[in-house]
């Protein structure tokens, strides 16, 4: 059994549980001889009866390894350990469809049929060619798609794609939906969608299409960061296919860098959500790929790594992980939004976008949920009981009042449908769980519990449940989650650091909330932009914009300043834009200083005290973030600044004389 091979190989993606690994470990191994045994013998099975070959659309799972480029000798071939392919069809609406790598002998659609009956699933990549000269491109690729459809057996491909790794502005996302309800509506053949690399997945940032799957190329992207992004794809309950890059001579790629680290990383997320990867190995010139007997060693030594983990794959049984899907490397509190006037928010619109289903919230049921451009569904994967629970940690800066919560939804009472409201000051203790009656909301007012008065955490749980009699069954619904209230704000414009003489003084913000608000002084108020994450400001008509925060701190004992830390961006090749940090004892002289002037737009400013001595036990001290946009002319954001952070040690008490 996998986990028997790998138990040095990371089994799971995160920090799984202890409940979690224990749940796996019940599903008891034959042993590591036997199972490797095994493993060789199917792989080295090379043949197959026809009757024991996979359907050209029986459905892909992790235990399908695949690759991505043109069709070439190699996929067809025995010592082809690869069951689905990727394939580039580069269509001419006049009727020519040409693959990198495609013999002039041979049509695609004879290449399908022969992969067919090697029992290899195709996943057909149509992009039309001479699309930049249409006048009009809906057209064009609507006859692209006409001229490679007729022309190939669909009921032999597992899918297709509508060209790969598009965008939504300038109209393509609009194009991309009227081309998939062209297709369903002329065609019986599945539609994946494919956004770009680098792109937020769908509705969680970029827009949400009508698709029958996803294909994803997060090439360099590992960590909690690829785990939450696969994690939005997997919640639309549609099939998702992973390319992975195998590619580690391609110039426009630092394999070292990212691609090394982050092929295993993604290869284990896959594995714990059940979704089929293929690999793309091309060397960057000709006709050569990590198969190919003229590789280099080094495209050559990652293609034998994808098919090690062919092997894994096969051999791994998928059910234990679905156990660990609630499961989360890491979940941060979410910050409540305020306003100049003290007022506090929190929303969840599932009818907008995914929100924080994906990473911000811990939920226990996830495989059962479902968002795909509409409510947040309970739906059950499986006929029969069902329930999923979302948890919120939500803070505050400052303490809080009349905080208030509100669900909205849709309970379906012939499924036993219910939605249920609860909220904690602490994540422990709960307040009786509100039901959400038939009009489809419910609320709880906090202000007549003692343990919220001037709380700064409010908790806040949802839970769906019912019993569904088909899979596609949807008992209960969520459509918003809000929380309003007010909060108080400080009695003086200063942040307080608490201080233990000898040990680190650590502070830092993001700038969530818009809290600053409170405890800065501002000038030029009216330019400064403020966001979820974010100050910034802009161009102006005619003169030069400079907007100042300057943040005062106070200790009730001294500190020795260490470092002071800002995340800048500043446009200063387009828009004359620049980035100050500086460091004052009294608001106004500013001692230290550095600026974005001549670097990168992305930059961090680093104010480095450790050696000055008039930062040697300080009790007050002033950072001032200064922005300054002079192009002269009205524009969008060109300065922001995401983060700000301070490191000391509190000063040792000075021993008086003997």
């Amino acid at each position: 059994m996998d986990y028997c091979q790998l138990q040095n190989d990371e089994l799971m993606v995160d920090n799984v549980s202890a409940a979690g690994r224990a749940g796996m470990l019940r599903h008891k191994c034959l042993g590591q001889a036997v199972i490797i045994s095994l493993c060789l013998l199917l792989s080295a099975t090379a043949t197959l009866w026809a009757g024991d070959l996979p359907g050209p659309r029986e459905p892909l799972t992790f235990h399908d390894m695949g690759l991505y480029g043109g069709w070439n000798d190699y996929w067809l071939s025995d010592e082809c350990p690869f069951n689905f392919f990727i394939v580039q069809a580069w269509v001419r609406p006049e009727g020519d469809t040409v693959a990198h790598g495609m013999s002039e002998e041979s049509t695609w659609g004879q290449w399908l049929r022969r992969a067919n009956e090697k029992g290899k699933r195709i996943v057909a990549v149509v992009t039309p060619l001479d699309s930049g000269e249409a006048k009009d491109p809906l057209a064009h690729f609507q006859a692209a798609l006409d001229s490679f459809l007729q022309g190939v057996d669909e009921s032999l491909l597992y899918g297709i794609t509508l060209d790969e790794e598009n965008v939504f502005w300038d109209g393509h996302a609009e194009r991309l939906c009227e081309l998939y309800r062209y297709v369903k509506e002329n065609y019986n053949v599945p539609v994946y969608q494919w956004w770009s690399p680098y792109a937020s997945p769908p509705g969680f940032g970029w827009p949400h299409l009508p698709a029958d799957g996803w294909l994803i190329d997060e090439y360099a992207r590992g960590g909690v960061s690829f785990e939450h992004f696969v994690r939005s794809y997997v919640v639309h309950q549609l099939p998702v296919i992973q390319i992975v890059w195998a590619a580690p001579l391609m110039a426009d790629f630092n394999w070292e860098r990212s691609g090394d680290s982050a092929f295993d990383w993604q290869l284990r997320v896959c594995r714990k959500y059940g979704i089929p990867c293929g690999f793309f190995m091309w060397e960057g010139h000709g006709n050569v790929w990590g198969w190919s007997p003229d590789a280099l060693p080094a495209s050559k030594a990652v293609h034998e790594r994808a098919v090690q983990w062919t092997h894994r794959a096969a051999a791994s049984q998928l059910e234990p992980y679905k156990a660990i899907w609630d499961d989360l490397p890491s979940l941060q509190p979410q910050t409540l939004v305020c306003t100049e006037s003290g007022n506090l928010s929190f929303e969840e619109d599932f009818l907008s976008s995914g929100g924080l289903v994906a990473a911000g919230a811990a939920i226990k049921g996830f495989r059962d949920l479902r968002w795909d451009g509409g409510p947040l569904e309970l739906r059950p994967r499986q006929p029969g009981p069902a329930s999923a629970t979302l948890l919120y940690p939500l803070h505050c800066d400052f303490p809080t009042k009349r905080l208030r919560i509100t669900v909205t939804g849709r309970v379906e009472p012939s499924l036993a449908g219910c939605i249920e409201l609860s909220a904690s000051a602490d994540g422990d203790n709960w307040t009786p769980a509100q039901a959400m009656a038939r009009q489809g909301k419910v609320t709880i007012d906090l202000s007549g519990y003692a343990r919220f008065k001037l709380s700064r955490e409010v908790w806040v749980r949802v839970v769906l449940s019912g019993r569904s009699k088909r899979v596609d069954d949807v008992p209960a619904a969520v459509e918003t989650i809000t929380v309003n209230g007010q909060l108080i704000p400080p009695s003086e414009k200063a942040i307080r650091l608490p201080v233990v003489p000898g040990l680190p003084v650590q502070w830092q913000t993001g700038f969530e909330g818009a809290t600053m608000l409170f405890t800065a002084h501002v000038d030029n108020r009216e330019h400064l932009e403020i966001g979820n994450g974010f100050v910034g400001t802009h161009g102006t008509d005619g003169y030069v914009n400079t907007v100042i925060l300057r943040q005062r701190f106070v200790a009730d004992k001294g500190i020795d300043l260490n470092r002071i830390t800002s995340t800048n961006y500043a446009d200063e090749q387009n828009f004359a834009a620049t980035n100050f940090l500086g460091v004052s004892l009294d608001g106004r002289n500013v001692l230290v200083e550095q600026t974005t002037s001549g670097a990168a737009q992305g930059t961090e400013l680093v104010l480095d005290l450790s050696t000055n001595e008039q930062f040697r036990d300080v009790q007050e001290f002033w950072v001032h973030l200064t922005m300054t946009s002079a192009c002269g002319v009205k524009t969008g954001t060109t300065n922001s600044i995401t983060g700000l952070a301070i490191e000391g040690i509190g000063a040792k008490l000075h021993e008086g004389p003997n």
